[in-house]
């Protein structure tokens, strides 16, 4: 029998911030049944947090490439022409990996046999950024064996993530080629839950969990950070490469 706490239902989103929904999913240990996990901002995440925002804010940040559902990536790897913001950066980079790591560990996964892959900086503007219902590695063997972290840098909705627990049934509509298993009600957005996050929010998912970016409902812009780890046995990890169950428009 399912012992894991109920997780409140979707919760419909509106335009207004004062409407955005309240906090529904942090700090419930759904990691293990569910294959995600919120946590609320602690002092490491808030200080790495506003240093991104200061970053971003600089104006130093210029390499945006533009992807599907209107949204903006920037690898931060790239070097910085101004001294000053690339040690920043640099500095940054360090702190948000070991933060992530530490969130891995909180949950009893051994980071230590894991690689750190993609870091990029996504943002999106208001009412952009609605994704299709997606997993994160198009191979379900690989995937479970990846994580994601997301760092919130603004206020904003979480990541849309599944209310019923991980089971074969979800794993098989995921990566299933039949369009019957693949329309699975494990897989309609009604099963899915946002909720409000701040700035040193952070969201761990393991890479075969679906789920999707809400629209940014704020009229302000909305930065996330993204990164990727793989057991150090694998290769890079292609994260531009995720499996979409229903299909994306070219």
């Amino acid at each position: 029998m399912d012992t894991s706490p109920p997780i409140s239902p979707p919760s419909k989103l509106t335009e207004s911030k004062q409407n955005v929904p309240p906090l529904l999913l942090h700090d419930t240990p759904t990691y293990h049944t569910h294959l995600w996990s919120l946590t609320r901002s602690r002092r490491q995440s808030s200080v790495i947090s506003a240093g991104w925002s200061e970053l971003i804010k600089s104006g130093e940040l210029r390499a945006w490439d533009e992807k599907r559902n209107q949204f903006w990536q920037l690898d931060v790897e790239q070097q910085l022409q101004c001294s000053h913001m690339d040690q920043l950066r640099v500095t940054l980079v360090s702190g948000s990996e070991a933060f992530a790591r530490q969130l891995l560990r909180d949950h009893l996964i051994d980071a230590s046999l894991l690689q750190r892959g993609d870091m990029k900086l996504l943002r999106c503007a208001h009412k952009q950024g609605l994704q299709e219902i997606h997993c994160d590695m198009p191979d379900p063997d690989a995937a479970q064996q990846c994580y994601t972290v997301i760092l919130y840098l603004t206020t904003t909705v979480s990541t849309a993530v599944p209310v019923l627990p991980h089971s074969a049934e979800r794993q098989a509509a995921c990566y299933s080629a039949d369009a019957k298993t693949v329309r699975s009600h494990l897989l309609q957005r009604r099963n899915f839950s946002s909720c409000l996050v701040n700035p040193g929010d952070a969201m761990l998912l393991r890479c075969n969990c679906p789920h999707y970016g809400v629209a940014n409902p704020n009229t302000e812009m909305r930065y996330v950070l993204f990164l990727h780890f793989s057991p150090k046995r694998c290769g890079r990890v292609d994260t531009e490469a995720q499996r979409y169950p229903h299909g994306v428009e070219s």
